[in-house]
């Protein structure tokens, strides 16, 4: 079998583990983006106002001060800003760009690659022209 081959069969190996890792894993970040995007805000924090209610109602019985209790408001809002939209769409478009970033640095191995298995003695003799003659044993 000739090198060609040889080194076409590695690069199809790799590109095939490749893309099955992303067919696996692509659907389920989409599927996330999705159930994400349909998240009423309101309604989480309206679901949350019971178990800060008994939060509340447990630090009285055991003796906590008017000072010590959770301030609804304020749990409220800062639940508010972390489930916002567009700070999530950010997320998401920086995810999608390190994504794209790793694809090209991928194709790049994989070529690299693919030309240095087709072609076994690039790398020595590149070593042998740059290696000066005095050096070289």
């Amino acid at each position: 079998m000739g090198e060609g081959v040889r080194a076409f069969i590695t690069m199809l190996v790799m590109l095939t583990t490749l893309s099955a890792a992303i067919e696996r894993f692509l659907p389920m970040i989409f599927k996330e983006i999705s159930h994400l995007s349909q998240m009423n805000v309101k309604e989480i924090c309206i679901a949350l106002q019971p178990a800060m209610e008994w939060i509340n109602s447990v630090n009285v019985k055991f003796g906590g001060n008017s000072a010590s209790r959770i301030d609804d408001a304020l749990i409220l809002e800062y639940i508010y800003e972390s489930l916002d939209i567009k700070a999530l769409s950010g997320i998401f478009n920086k995810m999608l760009g390190v994504f794209g970033n790793f694809l090209i640095a991928v194709f790049s191995v994989v070529s690299m690659t693919f030309f240095l298995l087709k072609e076994k003695d690039i790398i020595s003799t590149l070593v042998l022209t740059i290696t000066p003659g005095s050096k070289e044993e």
